[in-house]
Protein backbone atom coordinates (compact mmCIF):
# COMPACT_ATOMS: atom_id res chain seq x y z
CA UNK A 1 0.00 0.00 0.00
CA UNK A 2 1.13 3.76 -0.94
CA UNK A 3 2.97 5.38 2.15
CA UNK A 4 0.20 8.56 1.27
CA UNK A 5 -2.50 6.24 1.61
CA UNK A 6 -1.09 4.56 4.94
CA UNK A 7 -0.61 7.71 6.94
CA UNK A 8 -3.86 8.92 5.61
CA UNK A 9 -5.65 5.48 7.27
CA UNK A 10 -3.29 6.95 10.69
CA UNK A 11 -4.52 10.46 10.73
CA UNK A 12 -8.22 9.36 10.15
CA UNK A 13 -8.21 6.48 12.82
CA UNK A 14 -5.98 8.71 15.40
CA UNK A 15 -8.56 11.67 14.95
CA UNK A 16 -11.70 9.24 15.47
CA UNK A 17 -9.94 8.04 18.89
CA UNK A 18 -9.12 11.49 19.47
CA UNK A 19 -13.35 12.37 19.25
CA UNK A 20 -14.25 9.61 21.43
CA UNK A 21 -11.92 10.38 24.21
CA UNK A 22 -13.58 14.18 23.85
CA UNK A 23 -17.19 13.23 23.74
CA UNK A 24 -16.73 10.38 25.98
CA UNK A 25 -14.99 11.65 28.83
CA UNK A 26 -13.19 15.38 28.33
CA UNK A 27 -16.07 17.26 27.32
CA UNK A 28 -18.77 15.91 29.51
CA UNK A 29 -16.45 16.52 32.50
CA UNK A 30 -15.64 20.37 31.31
CA UNK A 31 -11.72 18.97 31.30
CA UNK A 32 -9.76 21.65 29.27
CA UNK A 33 -6.72 19.53 29.38
CA UNK A 34 -4.70 22.26 26.51
CA UNK A 35 -4.90 22.34 23.12
CA UNK A 36 -7.50 23.98 21.08
CA UNK A 37 -10.23 21.19 21.99
CA UNK A 38 -9.09 22.53 25.36
CA UNK A 39 -9.79 26.12 24.49
CA UNK A 40 -13.29 24.95 22.51
CA UNK A 41 -14.69 23.40 26.21
CA UNK A 42 -13.92 26.41 27.41
CA UNK A 43 -15.34 28.55 24.78
CA UNK A 44 -18.71 26.45 24.15
CA UNK A 45 -19.27 26.59 28.24
CA UNK A 46 -19.24 30.67 27.67
CA UNK A 47 -21.65 30.62 24.40
CA UNK A 48 -23.44 27.61 23.92
CA UNK A 49 -21.78 26.92 20.10
CA UNK A 50 -20.45 23.49 19.55
CA UNK A 51 -17.01 22.62 20.35
CA UNK A 52 -16.51 21.48 16.83
CA UNK A 53 -17.45 24.62 15.28
CA UNK A 54 -15.08 26.43 17.29
CA UNK A 55 -12.20 23.95 16.74
CA UNK A 56 -12.74 24.45 12.75
CA UNK A 57 -12.97 28.17 13.37
CA UNK A 58 -9.27 28.11 15.32
CA UNK A 59 -8.10 25.27 13.19
CA UNK A 60 -9.09 26.93 10.22
CA UNK A 61 -7.44 30.65 11.14
CA UNK A 62 -3.87 29.11 11.95
CA UNK A 63 -3.96 27.15 9.30
CA UNK A 64 -4.20 29.46 7.05
CA UNK A 65 -1.30 31.92 9.12
CA UNK A 66 1.07 28.62 8.84
CA UNK A 67 0.62 28.40 5.33
CA UNK A 68 1.44 31.81 5.02
CA UNK A 69 4.27 31.68 7.31
CA UNK A 70 5.45 28.03 7.34
CA UNK A 71 5.35 27.19 4.10
CA UNK A 72 3.32 24.66 1.66
CA UNK A 73 4.88 21.51 2.86
CA UNK A 74 3.80 22.77 6.53
CA UNK A 75 0.28 22.60 5.17
CA UNK A 76 0.04 19.82 3.82
CA UNK A 77 1.06 17.53 6.75
CA UNK A 78 -1.78 19.31 8.46
CA UNK A 79 -4.63 19.98 6.25
CA UNK A 80 -6.24 16.40 6.68
CA UNK A 81 -5.97 16.49 10.58
CA UNK A 82 -6.98 19.71 11.24
CA UNK A 83 -10.24 19.38 9.00
CA UNK A 84 -10.70 15.89 10.06
CA UNK A 85 -10.50 16.44 13.88
CA UNK A 86 -13.79 18.59 14.65
CA UNK A 87 -15.95 17.09 11.58
CA UNK A 88 -15.19 13.49 14.26
CA UNK A 89 -16.06 16.18 17.15
CA UNK A 90 -19.46 16.86 14.92
CA UNK A 91 -20.27 13.35 14.75
CA UNK A 92 -19.51 11.65 17.83
CA UNK A 93 -21.14 14.53 20.00
CA UNK A 94 -24.03 12.22 20.70
CA UNK A 95 -21.88 9.70 22.36
CA UNK A 96 -23.12 8.65 25.71
CA UNK A 97 -21.41 9.90 28.60
CA UNK A 98 -19.06 7.16 29.60
CA UNK A 99 -18.55 8.74 33.48
CA UNK A 100 -19.62 11.34 35.22
CA UNK A 101 -16.46 11.28 37.60
CA UNK A 102 -14.11 13.73 36.79
CA UNK A 103 -11.08 11.95 37.99
CA UNK A 104 -12.15 9.04 36.03
CA UNK A 105 -12.92 11.35 33.04
CA UNK A 106 -9.24 12.88 33.17
CA UNK A 107 -7.26 9.71 33.30
CA UNK A 108 -9.37 8.00 30.80
CA UNK A 109 -9.87 11.53 28.23
CA UNK A 110 -6.30 11.43 28.43
CA UNK A 111 -5.46 7.66 27.79
CA UNK A 112 -7.40 8.22 24.63
CA UNK A 113 -6.46 11.90 23.48
CA UNK A 114 -2.68 10.91 23.79
CA UNK A 115 -3.54 7.32 21.64
CA UNK A 116 -5.24 8.93 18.97
CA UNK A 117 -2.29 11.84 19.07
CA UNK A 118 0.38 9.13 18.68
CA UNK A 119 -1.07 7.35 15.90
CA UNK A 120 -1.81 10.87 13.92
CA UNK A 121 2.05 11.28 15.06
CA UNK A 122 2.47 7.91 13.43
CA UNK A 123 1.33 9.05 10.36
CA UNK A 124 3.64 11.70 10.28
CA UNK A 125 0.96 13.93 10.55
CA UNK A 126 -0.65 17.01 13.32
CA UNK A 127 -3.86 17.64 14.15
CA UNK A 128 -3.11 21.09 14.00
CA UNK A 129 -4.59 23.14 16.85
CA UNK A 130 -2.06 24.34 19.78
CA UNK A 131 0.69 22.67 17.92
CA UNK A 132 -0.02 25.72 15.13
CA UNK A 133 0.53 28.12 17.65
CA UNK A 134 3.96 26.63 18.94
CA UNK A 135 5.20 26.22 15.63
CA UNK A 136 5.10 30.01 15.00
CA UNK A 137 6.53 31.00 18.02
CA UNK A 138 9.32 28.54 17.21
CA UNK A 139 10.06 29.79 14.23
CA UNK A 140 10.04 33.77 14.66
CA UNK A 141 10.24 34.09 19.01
CA UNK A 142 13.19 30.90 19.03
CA UNK A 143 11.37 29.14 21.79
CA UNK A 144 11.74 25.84 21.72
CA UNK A 145 8.53 23.88 20.28
CA UNK A 146 8.31 21.83 23.92
CA UNK A 147 8.57 25.59 25.99
CA UNK A 148 5.85 26.88 23.39
CA UNK A 149 3.70 23.70 23.53
CA UNK A 150 3.82 23.87 27.59
CA UNK A 151 3.25 27.59 27.69
CA UNK A 152 -0.23 27.47 25.51
CA UNK A 153 -1.34 24.59 27.52
CA UNK A 154 -1.13 26.27 30.71
CA UNK A 155 -3.16 28.80 29.40
CA UNK A 156 -5.94 27.09 28.46
CA UNK A 157 -5.59 25.26 32.14
CA UNK A 158 -5.45 28.19 33.78
CA UNK A 159 -8.62 29.55 31.58
CA UNK A 160 -10.39 26.57 33.08
CA UNK A 161 -9.65 27.47 36.40
CA UNK A 162 -11.39 30.58 36.07
CA UNK A 163 -14.35 29.62 34.04
CA UNK A 164 -15.48 26.06 36.17
CA UNK A 165 -13.09 25.82 38.97
CA UNK A 166 -9.34 25.42 40.47
CA UNK A 167 -10.47 21.59 41.13
CA UNK A 168 -11.23 20.76 37.27
CA UNK A 169 -8.39 22.87 36.41
CA UNK A 170 -6.21 20.77 38.69
CA UNK A 171 -7.89 17.56 37.52
CA UNK A 172 -7.01 18.98 33.67
CA UNK A 173 -3.41 18.68 34.60
CA UNK A 174 -3.85 14.67 35.29
CA UNK A 175 -5.25 14.24 32.25
CA UNK A 176 -2.49 16.13 29.94
CA UNK A 177 -0.09 14.32 31.69
CA UNK A 178 -1.70 10.73 30.60
CA UNK A 179 -2.35 12.11 27.07
CA UNK A 180 1.47 13.33 26.92
CA UNK A 181 2.70 9.90 28.62
CA UNK A 182 0.63 7.49 25.96
CA UNK A 183 1.82 9.55 23.30
CA UNK A 184 4.98 8.39 23.90
CA UNK A 185 4.00 5.06 24.85
CA UNK A 186 2.55 4.75 21.52
CA UNK A 187 5.39 6.03 19.46
CA UNK A 188 7.99 4.57 20.90
CA UNK A 189 7.28 1.91 23.86
CA UNK A 190 7.12 2.19 27.35
CA UNK A 191 9.78 3.97 29.96
CA UNK A 192 10.06 6.77 27.52
CA UNK A 193 11.46 10.80 28.28
CA UNK A 194 10.69 13.87 27.07
CA UNK A 195 13.96 13.51 24.19
CA UNK A 196 15.66 11.49 22.36
CA UNK A 197 18.87 10.63 21.71
CA UNK A 198 19.27 9.24 18.53
CA UNK A 199 22.02 7.95 16.70
CA UNK A 200 22.89 7.45 13.24
CA UNK A 201 25.37 5.49 11.58
CA UNK A 202 24.90 5.45 7.45
CA UNK A 203 27.16 4.97 4.20
CA UNK A 204 25.49 7.93 2.99
CA UNK A 205 26.41 9.84 6.39
CA UNK A 206 26.86 13.42 4.44
CA UNK A 207 23.37 13.06 2.37
CA UNK A 208 21.49 12.58 6.25
CA UNK A 209 23.65 14.86 7.73
CA UNK A 210 22.63 17.74 5.08
CA UNK A 211 18.64 16.68 5.06
CA UNK A 212 18.70 16.50 9.10
CA UNK A 213 19.84 20.29 8.90
CA UNK A 214 18.68 22.04 6.05
CA UNK A 215 15.22 20.48 5.40
CA UNK A 216 14.36 18.99 9.01
CA UNK A 217 15.83 21.92 10.47
CA UNK A 218 17.72 20.05 13.15
CA UNK A 219 20.74 20.11 15.00
CA UNK A 220 23.52 17.55 14.85
CA UNK A 221 26.73 16.59 15.86
CA UNK A 222 29.29 14.34 14.16
CA UNK A 223 30.86 11.95 16.29
CA UNK A 224 34.22 10.08 14.61
CA UNK A 225 33.99 6.14 15.45
CA UNK A 226 35.77 3.38 14.48
CA UNK A 227 34.14 -0.25 13.93
CA UNK A 228 35.66 -2.38 16.56
CA UNK A 229 35.87 -5.72 13.79
CA UNK A 230 36.55 -4.01 10.79
CA UNK A 231 38.57 -1.18 12.12
CA UNK A 232 36.70 1.27 9.49
CA UNK A 233 36.12 4.71 10.65
CA UNK A 234 33.07 6.13 10.14
CA UNK A 235 31.15 8.95 11.52
CA UNK A 236 27.92 8.99 13.83
CA UNK A 237 25.38 11.19 13.83
CA UNK A 238 23.71 12.56 16.92
CA UNK A 239 20.60 14.24 16.85
CA UNK A 240 18.47 15.13 20.37
CA UNK A 241 15.23 15.66 19.30
CA UNK A 242 11.74 15.71 21.38
CA UNK A 243 9.91 12.37 21.39
CA UNK A 244 7.07 13.49 18.80
CA UNK A 245 9.95 14.63 16.29
CA UNK A 246 11.45 11.31 16.50
CA UNK A 247 9.02 9.34 14.11
CA UNK A 248 9.81 12.04 11.12
CA UNK A 249 13.46 11.86 11.67
CA UNK A 250 13.10 7.95 11.48
CA UNK A 251 11.26 8.15 8.24
CA UNK A 252 13.60 10.82 7.12
CA UNK A 253 16.74 8.43 7.83
CA UNK A 254 15.26 5.31 6.49
CA UNK A 255 14.23 6.84 3.44
CA UNK A 256 17.62 7.88 2.33
CA UNK A 257 19.48 4.53 4.13
CA UNK A 258 16.86 1.59 4.71
CA UNK A 259 20.33 -0.35 5.90
CA UNK A 260 21.14 2.54 8.50
CA UNK A 261 21.91 1.43 12.09
CA UNK A 262 19.65 3.97 14.18
CA UNK A 263 19.83 3.29 18.04
CA UNK A 264 17.57 5.92 19.93
CA UNK A 265 18.22 6.16 23.60
CA UNK A 266 15.94 8.60 26.17
CA UNK A 267 17.54 12.10 27.27
CA UNK A 268 16.69 12.36 30.83
CA UNK A 269 17.77 16.02 30.94
CA UNK A 270 18.54 18.00 28.26
CA UNK A 271 19.84 21.63 28.37
CA UNK A 272 21.06 24.14 26.12
CA UNK A 273 20.70 24.67 22.52
CA UNK A 274 17.24 24.26 20.76
CA UNK A 275 15.91 23.30 24.34
CA UNK A 276 16.32 25.86 27.46
CA UNK A 277 17.36 28.42 24.99
CA UNK A 278 16.64 30.27 21.77
CA UNK A 279 18.88 28.66 19.00
CA UNK A 280 20.25 31.40 16.28
CA UNK A 281 21.15 31.23 12.30
CA UNK A 282 25.30 30.44 13.68
CA UNK A 283 24.07 27.24 15.99
CA UNK A 284 22.60 24.68 13.42
CA UNK A 285 25.20 22.21 15.51
CA UNK A 286 27.35 21.65 18.30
Amino acid sequence: MPKYIVEALFVILGSFVIAIGFNGFLLPNQIASGGFSGVSIVVSALTDWKPAYILWALNGTFFLIGWLVLGKGFAAKTFLGTALLPLFFLLTEGLPVLTHNTLVGAIFGGLLVGLGLGIVFLGNASTGGTDLIAMILHRFAKISLGKSVAVIDGLVVISSMLIFSVEKGLIALIALYVTIKVIDIVQLGIKQKTAKNVMVISRKEAEIRDGLINQLKLGVTRLDAQGGYSQVNNGVLMIIIPTPEFQRVNDYVMGIDPQAFVIVMDASEVQGLGFTRARNANDIAL
